[in-house]
């Protein structure tokens, strides 16, 4: 009994070591960034809306607002509000799409393309729609893309 109760104990620390939750910084931080090894990009150029019954996030650390080498785009179910849950959903539609450092990584209900999972935390602030948006996304070498987004969700 002790054995099982060290490995189970073990098991969770190397879990909290390797994983992919790096969120580090409290919700309501100032600044809206994607950061990958260390390097945060602002983002520069964001938008935020609701489409039919889901959330879309664009995020890009440039003013053209379009796919480069470092950007994120994310839709999730309207109804995951003030949470904490992890893509892939098992139920709902969601999708993904973006890169960082030359790597592609996209996916939707049907599969994923290089990523593993991502964690989101989305706290809704007012009745406005402002909201806070963390994400942490595992690569397949379990390096992490990780972001902060504070905005407001048009047609919330």
């Amino acid at each position: 009994m002790k054995r099982t109760i060290f490995v189970v104990i073990a098991f969770v620390l190397v879990l909290t070591i390797v994983s992919c939750d790096q969120f580090g910084d409290k919700l309501g931080s100032t600044n809206n960034y994607l950061s990958f090894e260390g390097k945060k990009n602002s983002i520069t150029a964001a938008r935020s809306f609701r489409a039919g019954d889901s959330f879309v996030f664009q995020l890009y650390p440039d003013n053209n607002k379009s796919a480069n080498d470092n950007f994120m785009e994310l839709s999730f179910p309207d109804k995951l509000t003030d949470t904490l849950f992890t893509i892939p959903l098992a139920q709902g539609e969601w999708w993904v799409n973006g890169a960082v450092n030359g790597m592609a990584y996209s996916g939707d209900k049907l599969g994923r393309t290089g990523f593993q999972s991502a964690n989101v935390q989305i706290k809704i602030l007012d009745g406005a729609g402002t909201c806070d948006l963390k994400i942490s996304l595992a690569l397949p070498d379990n390096r992490c893309v990780t972001g902060f987004y504070k905005g407001l969700i048009d047609g919330f």
